[in-house]
């Protein structure tokens, strides 16, 4: 049976993406802007400002640019209070999982996350500086493998690649490559544990 509200959330999806994106939800106060040449391929459900644990809904923006390319393969939740942006060209692989509320993500280039993954409240994704250090990229992409817990807090920077199975402890910044079934932790992330299991 479908509740009230996951109607509603699919017939503004079907309007977000003018009838072209199947698999959409957008749910209360998520605001959706798509580029009529930006590309959505869902084949499982992507739902974007849905409740989660949080209570209430609070104000949430996606904005998928022109040239853009998203594709969900499974089942993938945004919580309410997230503001996502997939630039100009640039391309967003989601497996399944979730982002708790207040998800922070700016996919410039590529981020790539696999399945059963999992996010703490107010996460933050970014592959791109917005700005070049002289010598250095702007953007590079991130790989989140399989399995993937993120605590509360945490930020992964670009070029960071996440292997299976791993954690990252709240309010960790992610500045290089995570082992997977490890534990990292700290400012920046260092690894504390090695062979962990959270599942």
């Amino acid at each position: 049976m479908i509740s009230p509200g996951d109607a509603r959330a699919r017939l503004l999806g079907f309007l977000a993406g003018r009838g072209r994106v199947r698999g959409l939800e957008v749910f209360p106060q998520a605001k959706v802007d798509i580029a009529r040449s930006a590309e959505l391929d869902i084949a499982g459900r992507l739902r974007l400002g849905s409740l989660g644990h949080v209570g209430r809904y609070s104000p949430s923006h996606a904005r998928f640019d022109p040239g853009s390319r998203t594709t969900v393969r499974g089942q993938f939740s945004v919580y309410s209070g997230f503001s996502l942006l997939v630039g100009a060209g640039a391309e967003l692989e989601l497996g399944s999982g979730f982002f708790n509320h207040g998800a922070r993500i700016v996919c410039g280039a590529r981020i790539s996350i696999g399945d059963k993954c999992w996010f703490g409240p107010e996460v933050m994704l970014r592959d791109d500086d917005e700005h070049a250090i002289a010598g250095g990229t702007r953007t590079a992409p991130i790989v989140i493998g399989n399995n993937i817990w993120v605590g509360a807090r945490a930020i992964i920077l670009k070029g960071v690649t996440i292997g299976d199975g791993a954690i990252v402890a709240a309010g960790a910044v992610v500045a290089k490559d995570v082992p997977p079934r490890t534990l990292v932790a700290g400012v920046p992330a260092r690894v504390v544990r090695k062979e962990v299991s959270w599942q």
